[in-house]
Order: structure tokens, then C-alpha cells, then sequence
């Protein structure tokens, strides 16, 4: 429901839409989402005081946030059925929750399982929490923030509802919108208890003036503190240790992977070529480094074969002269992709043996010529060699079992219908990326 309780949303699961009941008007319609959404989940409007009146969709593998607004009766858009229409102002690619993947392909007694497509805003309404999944660490929930009025949103952390296989975390719920700040404390209490001295010292016999921290009040407070207390009893806290590392305690070594095939020619919903819509989202990902602290990436680029445009460097303008250098042929050999940028990785004249290694593999099509078990097998070595291995998919034409097999664990595989999503994946990524063993319990 919304803020003035007005408009009650609900989902339509397979349909890929929403239904909006207007409770005033006593009529109900549907609304559009975007053409790539074929599936809703949880709905929740934003009643907290901070990005009031959104509305939150968990759409499977990714939250999408939208602006809900009445077409005006004059407005050429107006149609009476349909009054209200949604505007996607953002969405934020995540692991999809594990109960959307038991019943499909595996019983019910080898699966994880995790909570059903909820999702709920916190109490002021500057985050999103959304079921997902995080085979690792075992997270159940996403915690995203949400940016710029509604036209950001980033993941910050991950939280795990049960430590117990097969918990079955079920629905989220927040106060949201009906905690408000915290009132500031008044001074009250203090005239009150100077209006009560100041009669006992009044009454009080003495030809001589007597402070009042002397007057008889006080002998009932030092009768009382010389009474003497028992010992509070020992208080046992738990020691909590550190699972996930803050960006301080990370530094990275990461290779990006970017298809470079024919296919990533072709446009995007914006009217621009995916390879252009890759290349950005790269460079903004490259932002989220912190090169002048120890970060480091490099630049690979695959077709026929797969080139090092740029090794491991902290040089942001060596990065961005590389990626601007991509050209495209024909072909996708997506084993090629993953050796050349486990090789770079691994480079001793550039590797920095404190920083966590990774790589992001992106790809619009399926391994050609070359099969995917090829890949798969050549990401096998990358990963006991201590790599972390990301994959993004985009578009339609994928083999999803694949690029998942490559990459360090399901949760870990993303996919993108529309290139233009891939800022909101890359941002998702990088709050993932592998941490030192030392910001770790035991360093393990």
C-alpha cells in the first residue's frame, strides 16, 4: 500500500507486471514493466522519508525501482482503464534466490533453499532489502542502497537469515515509514528537581546561610549510596569475527574479459552498440578501484583468439586507451577469454602477491568454435590456481549452464537481457570482489 494508503500493488509472477487496485475509485488495472521483465516477484512502496512513494520490484535476478504516477485525464496518454502508469528509474542485478533454482533441477533435500522473491524497504527508506542468494557465507538477504533519488542503487552487504541447511527464511519485515527520527531530549527533569531542593533549604532552621549542597536533602542521597550493593554479575559477550572485508582491507588484481565478436555490434534498447554499452559500464567499474592504493586491472579482449590489450597496471590512462582500442571480429572462443586472463593474473612481473585475484569474463553468445566444456576446464585451473571468476552474460542467445560452471560458484554468473544493464551488474560485482586472507578469522 502506499504512503496515503490510496493504491495497493501486487504482483503477477509469470506475467511480468503489476497489478494496482485503487481503493478510492474501486477499480483495479494492470501495468507494464519493462519488455525484459517476463517474471514479478515481491512488490513494496516506500512510505519512509527518505526516497518516499517508490516502489521496489523483485524481478528474479534483479531489483528494479520505479516511479508510480496517475496520467492526467487530459494527457494524450490517458486511458481510462488504465490511469496509472510505472517508470523504471533503476534496477540492480543480484543473486537470484535459491528456492528459484530447487524445483527445477535438483530435490529438495540437496538444495539450499532461501527465501521466496521478498523484498521490504528499511525504515527510513534508504535501503532495499531483497531475497537472493550467496552460496558462500550462506547469505539469504541483499541489503542495496538506494542512490540519487531512486536513480542509484548499489548492494552493500549480504545477511544470512539461518547458519542451518534448509532453513526456509520465509518474508522480510520493517516498520518502514512508521518510526520517525528520535525526538531530542528536554531538559525537564533538571527544573524539576531544583524547584524540590529549593523548599527543603527554605525550611531549614539555620541562622547562618548554608549552601544547599549542604541543607538536610542530601542526607537521604549519601544514606542511600553508603547502603551498600551487590556485584552486578559477569556479563559474557560474543566475540564476533569478521567474514567480509570493507574496501580499506581489500586491495585486488582483476582482469576484464570483453567479448569482442561481431554480435556486440548490434544496439542496444538506448540505440547504441553493446560493445559501447560494455565498454562504459568497464570504465565505470574501473572507477570503483582504488588504483592509487593498490589496485590493479588489466584489459582482455576476445574474438577469433583473445588479446592482452593492457596488463596488470594502476595507470587509469593506460585502462581507458585500451578498452577504447577493442575492435570487433567474427568468432567467440571463450576459452581463449579465460587463459589469457588467468595468464595476466599471474604475471610475476606485475602480480602483487598481497592483492586478491579476480576476473569478470563478459560474453553476448555461446563459446564458438571452441566449446564451452573447454572453457569450463580451463576456468577449473584458474580457480584452484586461487582465482576468483566472474561471468556476464548478455542478451538472449547464452548457455547459462555454461558461463555458471565457469565462474567461482552460480551465484557469481550474472545476466543481462539488455547491455545497457551491465553498470548496475558491474556495480554488483564489485562489492563482491575476493578479500585479503588476512581480513579473515585465522586468515583462511
Amino acid at each position: 500500500m502506499n504512503g496515503n494508503e490510496r493504491l495497493v500493488v501486487t504482483n503477477r509472477l509469470n506475467a511480468g507486471n503489476i497489478a494496482i487496485i485503487d481503493l478510492e475509485s474501486r477499480t483495479a488495472q494492470t501495468a507494464t514493466l519493462a519488455p525484459d521483465i517476463p517474471f514479478t516477484g515481491g512488490v513494496a512502496f516506500n512510505n519512509g522519508w527518505v526516497n518516499r512513494n517508490l516502489l521496489a520490484v523483485h524481478a528474479d535476478s534483479f531489483i528494479a525501482v520505479y516511479e508510480l504516477s496517475a496520467v492526467p485525464a487530459g494527457d494524450p496518454l490517458f486511458e481510462p482503464a488504465r490511469p496509472y502508469v510505472a517508470r523504471e528509474v533503476a534496477r540492480l542485478s543480484i543473486g537470484r534466490p535459491f528456492d528459484a533454482e530447487w524445483w527445477r533441477s535438483r530435490a529438495l533435500t540437496e538444495a539450499p533453499m532461501g527465501p521466496s522473491y521478498s523484498i521490504a524497504w528499511s525504515t527510513s527508506g534508504q535501503y532495499i532489502i531483497a531475497a537472493s542468494s550467496e552460496e558462500v557465507g550462506g547469505g539469504d538477504f541483499a541489503v542495496i542502497e538506494v542512490l540519487d533519488n531512486g536513480h542509484r542503487l548499489e548492494q552493500r552487504r549480504m545477511l544470512a537469515a539461518s547458519t542451518t541447511s534448509n532453513s526456509f527464511p520465509g518474508d522480510i519485515w520493517t516498520a518502514n515509514g512508521r518510526i520517525g527520527p528520535s525526538a531530542t531530549p528536554t531538559s525537564s527533569p533538571t527544573p524539576t528537581r531544583t524547584s524540590s531542593l529549593t523548599p527543603t533549604a527554605t525550611d531549614t532552621p539555620t541562622p547562618t546561610p548554608v549552601p544547599a549542597t549542604l541543607t538536610p536533602t542530601t542526607v537521604p542521597s549519601s544514606t542511600a549510596t553508603a547502603t551498600p550493593t551487590p556485584l552486578p554479575a559477569p556479563i559474557y559477550l560474543p566475540l564476533a569475527l569478521t567474514e567480509s572485508c570493507t574496501p580499506s582491507q581489500r586491495n585486488v588484481d582483476i582482469a576484464l574479459a570483453i567479448d569482442a565478436s561481431s554480435s556486440m555490434t548490434e544496439p542496444t534498447a538506448a540505440g547504441r552498440t553493446k560493445l559501447a554499452a560494455a565498454v562504459d559500464a568497464a570504465r565505470t567499474f574501473l572507477g570503483t578501484l582504488r588504483l592509487a592504493e593498490g589496485d590493479q586491472a588489466a584489459i582482455v579482449a576476445f574474438n577469433s583468439d583473445a588479446w592482452l590489450l593492457q596488463p596488470l597496471t594502476d595507470d587509469r590512462t593506460a585502462l581507458d586507451a585500451a578498452l577504447s582500442a577493442i575492435t570487433t571480429a567474427s568468432l567467440t572462443r571463450l576459452d581463449r577469454a579465460v587463459a589469457v586472463a588467468a595468464e595476466a593474473l599471474a604475471d610475476p612481473a606485475r602480480r602483487r602477491a598481497d592483492n586478491a585475484a579476480a576476473m569478470i569474463v563478459l560474453t553476448d553468445g555461446r563459446a564458438n568454435p571452441v566449446p564451452a566444456d573447454v572453457a569450463v576446464a580451463v576456468a577449473a585451473r584458474a580457480k584452484a590456481a586461487g582465482m576468483t571468476v566472474f561471468t556476464v552474460g548478455v542478451g538472449y542467445d547464452l548457455d547459462v549452464d555454461a558461463l555458471r560452471a565457469i565462474a567461482s560458484r552460480p551465484a557469481d554468473a550474472f545476466v543481462a537481457p539488455d547491455a545497457e544493464a551491465l553498470a548496475g551488474i558491474y556495480s554488483a560485482i564489485a562489492v563482491r570482489l575476493p578479500c585479503p586472507a588476512g581480513a579473515f578469522w585465522g586468515r583462511r
